[in-house]
């Protein structure tokens, strides 16, 4: 087949093939080319080619449709529920390590033309260096401090911020 001639049809996605006189049908999805078939008349190419790029439109349009509701449906509820002041809350409560992550701390990295252990912390948008240093269980002391300066003290005002919002119970 790949030595095969073939004449491109006026019409893209239509094609002849020149030894074998057939109609050949295909799409092009995502810069991938997809063959649909060799047919002998070229209104039976062009009608089943028009066939699946109607299905291929009508499935893309239907994903992008389920995507959009659920976007407006949870994305609200969650960045409402997730992200305060700024803070992913979930984020600061998570306490599972990276699987890259060399320190076995997170926030904690090595800085490798440094030679220094990198003590960091993500709060409010913002990016607080709290030091680059010699010895890892410092860089750890450093990253746990100010894990309870800032986290600590935003954790306990939302969740009792939360609790405050909360209605009462229903007595029946």
């Amino acid at each position: 087949m790949k030595n095969e001639s073939i004449k491109p049809h006026a019409r893209g996605g239509i094609s002849q093939c020149s030894k074998t006189k057939k109609w050949q049908a295909a799409i092009r999805f995502h810069g991938r080319k997809y063959h649909i078939g060799a047919f002998a008349d070229i209104k039976d190419a062009e009608r089943i080619r028009d066939e699946v790029v109607i299905g291929v439109e009508s499935l893309i349009q239907d994903a992008i449709n389920f995507i959009t509701s659920y976007q407006d449906k949870y994305s609200a509820k969650y960045k409402e529920e997730q992200f305060v002041a700024n803070t992913h809350v979930s984020r600061i409560k998570n306490k599972t390590i990276n699987k890259n992550n060399t320190s076995g701390v997170r926030g904690v990295a090595w800085h490798s033309s440094r030679k220094k252990w990198i003590a960091r912390l993500h709060f409010k948008g913002k990016v607080y260096q709290l030091g680059a240093f010699d010895e890892l269980d410092d860089a750890i002391k450093a990253r746990k401090d100010a894990e309870e300066k800032y986290y600590d003290n935003f954790l306990k005002e939302h969740e009792n911020e939360k609790a405050s919002q909360k209605p009462p119970a229903k007595d029946d």
